[in-house]
């Protein structure tokens, strides 16, 4: 009986022919080529712009923490729907207010006699100052 498997596919009974396609390095994928790029985008249907937007941060954020605003990010190619837009959080330091983890800190100097026998003291907080 002779060997079959000794044929061009191995024994396998299949032959894989590859064909790997990229994007158009003209049209970029898109089909089309514009006769005169446009000055601004140049030729390629998208500009790069900006826009004030107001984010409402979470109180407890930590410092280099993502936010992600859902469809609030660069527009679709081809008039598809608009990408996420993630802002990074970069919590600085503030003049009277510190932070240890979640919890906001403030440092108020107290005099010996103060401490010792009591008395009234002036502690800012984000409402304004409080006496206690």
């Amino acid at each position: 009986m002779p060997d079959l498997r000794r044929h061009r596919a191995g024994g396998a009974g299949l032959r894989w022919r590859l064909l790997l396609t990229d994007p158009c390095p003209d049209c970029k994928g898109r089909g089309l080529i514009a006769e005169e790029a446009c000055e601004i985008c140049k030729g390629s249907g998208r500009a790069k712009s900006s826009r004030t937007m107001q984010v409402r941060i979470p109180a407890g954020v930590s410092d280099s923490q993502r936010i992600r605003l859902r469809g609030k990010g660069a527009p679709g190619e081809r008039g598809g729907p608009a990408g996420d837009l993630y802002v990074v959080v970069h919590v600085g330091t503030h003049p009277v207010f510190g932070r240890k983890e979640d919890n906001l800190t403030v440092t108020v100097p107290v005099t010996f006699t103060e401490a010792a026998l009591g008395g009234e003291v002036r502690v800012p907080t984000l409402g304004g100052p409080r006496s206690r």
